[in-house]
């Protein structure tokens, strides 16, 4: 029975992990994908103003 408790407790810990892990990749990403389209919305907004500018 020990065996069986260690191995289970083992397990779950393990699942801990890779829960902790997914979710930190996860929240990356969504950092990651706000960040670009912040940095491509005020880019776009710069060049749109410089082409304005010209005219």
């Amino acid at each position: 029975m020990q065996p069986i408790r260690k191995a289970l407790f083992a397990t779950a810990i393990a699942a801990g992990f890779i829960a902790n892990a997914q979710a930190a990749a996860t929240i990356q990403t969504l950092d990651i994908t706000w960040y670009k389209a912040f940095h491509y919305t005020q880019v776009r907004r710069r060049r749109e103003s410089r082409l304005r500018s010209m005219t």
